[in-house]
């Protein structure tokens, strides 16, 4: 990869103790490396890292760090990759990238009988059947009013753009029918920021194991293509349906947390 000007050091990052299957590296690799890049004024250390990962097929990244390097966390976020970071009870900080080439290959989940699709502005016709429908919503903190779906919209619409992924637009593949949305989100709660699952599903497709399929699909989604080794979720105790899909596709209950003023289960899935 050369060497930047005035400096003998080759750009490329030293990744003998990368694996390249998994995208672990010793932060201690990384941190030397980072910190000798540091005064290179010609282009940001970030990018020579997502180059360095990309020219060697490495599609993601994922470090643990034994405090909350913020700073290296800013300098990681590179151009080339999405962040995402998980902290963890024995007080270790999982940090994790996933190259966004590798996401545009596979921007959305797939599966038998669904088709996903990022929303698109037009779509907020069939908000009603979702944020608007009072059953539907009984589990969140409120029923949307139709002033507030163009925004729920706009929301995935950066979410796509910060992180590569956010709610996914549900349609039946055997008809094209609007069938609810599912996908992974944000979760900035409790110590944690790492993806979440999330789904909402229409009246009309309850009872017809579409949300497990969509959840399924999601999951593996994060383990494929952004190489997540957990996925999170909250659900609240009092939802039992949702529950029962989490109970079958394996997520285990990790802690109780209070969010958005109601109690939820954290529970995660491992990959």
């Amino acid at each position: 990869m050369g060497t930047c000007p005035g400096n003998e050091m080759e750009s490329a990052l030293p990744l003998q103790e990368l694996n390249t299957a998994t995208g672990r590296v010793e932060a201690k690799v990384l941190a030397s490396w980072l910190e000798s890049t540091a005064s290179w004024q010609s282009e940001d250390p970030s990018h020579l890292l997502g180059r360095s990962l990309l020219d060697r097929g490495v599609e993601r990244l994922l470090v643990d760090l034994p405090t909350c390097n913020d700073s290296l966390s800013v300098k990681l976020r590179a151009l080339d990759f999405y962040p995402f970071r998980f902290f963890a009870s024995s007080g270790i900080y999982r940090f994790g990238f996933a190259a966004k080439e590798a996401v545009r290959k596979r921007r959305v989940p797939r599966s038998e009988r669904l088709d996903f699709s990022p929303f698109e502005p037009e779509d907020q016709g069939v908000m009603g059947r979702m944020l608007g429908h009072p059953e539907v919503m009984r589990f969140y903190p409120q029923v949307y009013p139709p002033a507030e779906w163009d925004g729920w919209i706009s929301k995935q619409c950066q979410r796509y753009r910060t992180y590569g992924y956010g709610f996914w637009l549900l349609r039946n593949r055997q008809d094209g029918a609007p069938l609810g949305q599912a996908g992974l989100l944000p979760l900035m709660e409790a110590g944690y920021e790492w993806p979440a699952l999330g789904y909402i599903l229409c009246r009309s497709a309850w009872g017809q194991g579409f949300a497990t399929e969509a959840a399924r699909a999601c999951c593996h989604w994060g383990r494929d293509v952004l190489g997540l080794d957990r996925v999170l979720c909250l659900i609240r105790p009092v939802n039992r349906p949702s529950l029962q899909v989490a109970h079958r596709l394996g997520f285990r209950v990790r802690d109780t947390v209070s969010y958005a003023g109601f109690e939820h289960l954290l529970m995660d899935w491992k990959a």
